[in-house]
């Protein structure tokens, strides 16, 4: 086990701590924010570690069904993003230690900083879609922190429809995938694409953008976006934003790209 390895393993236990400090009301649950902020430290460790080393690091492989596996992989574009991640995380955990009226409840929080990591980190579509989909219903849960104001329950039906909507249109832009190249591993799914007729690649880089840009609140999916930002404990505003954004240009631009690209060039390469 390398380093990189123990620092993403050390997000998952200080996170899942902190989900259960934030469990009790009062004190323990501002000190909740504690084991947010060591963790975003590791998360930033390790992904700085991997940026310099410029390796690729198998985090988690767990073999569920011969077609199914469970998938963490950490490369160079992955690990700035993550980066990017971490530093948000720790200046909001800090602020959530500070400012208690403007805090999201330390468990929920403490979680959607480990399913923002798996999304990062998926090295396939199974995984991508369990921490995608945590993170859709974490992030209506954070957003409905003051359910009893008014506009607040509105904003996050708004933001959960618009979520659903983005997951179809990547469930789409997978199967689509997967019918030509019978896996559901990213890296394959890479290969596939050169093997695509033009117009289905171009189909399925369009169907993954769309669903990616969802979640982001891009033109013109935004209308969840000036309802639930708003209504948002500020942390959770603040991290959401930022979370949300990494995750549309990691598995946006950046991701959705090499599925036209890879296949647009001479010998897909």
């Amino acid at each position: 086990m390398n380093l990189v390895q123990v620092l993403l393993g050390s997000v998952l236990v200080l996170t899942l701590l902190g989900a259960l400090a934030g469990l009790r009301p009062g004190l323990a649950e501002r000190a909740a924010y504690v084991p947010a902020a060591l963790a975003s430290l590791a998360l930033l460790w390790g992904a700085g570690q991997t940026l310099y080393s410029g390796r690729v690091v198998s985090l988690l492989r767990v073999q569920w069904l011969p077609a199914a596996s469970f998938n963490l992989t950490l490369d160079s574009l992955s690990a700035f993003f993550l980066l990017v991640a971490g530093l948000v995380f720790l200046a909001a955990s800090v602020y959530g230690l500070a400012r208690e009226e403007a805090r999201s409840p330390a468990s929920l929080y403490n979680l959607f900083l480990l399913s923002i990591t798996g999304v990062l980190a998926a090295g396939n579509v199974l995984t991508f879609l369990v921490f995608w989909e945590t993170m859709t219903v974490l992030s209506y849960l954070l957003v409905n922190t003051r359910h009893d104001r008014p506009g607040v329950a509105r904003a996050g039906l708004v933001m959960l429809v618009m979520s659903q909507l983005g997951t179809a249109l990547l469930l789409a832009a997978f199967f689509l995938l997967y019918a030509y190249g019978g896996s559901f591993d990213f890296i394959t799914l890479r290969l596939t694409a050169a093997q695509m007729p033009p117009v289905v690649r171009d189909v399925v880089f369009l169907l993954a953008l769309g669903g990616f840009g969802v979640k982001a609140g891009t033109v013109p999916f935004q209308v969840w976006l000036p309802l639930a930002h708003p209504v948002a404990p500020a942390n959770t505003s603040a991290v959401s934003c930022r979370a949300w954004s990494s995750t549309w240009a990691y598995t946006g631009p950046c991701g959705s790209s090499w599925v036209f690209w890879a296949g647009a060039r001479p010998g897909g390469a």
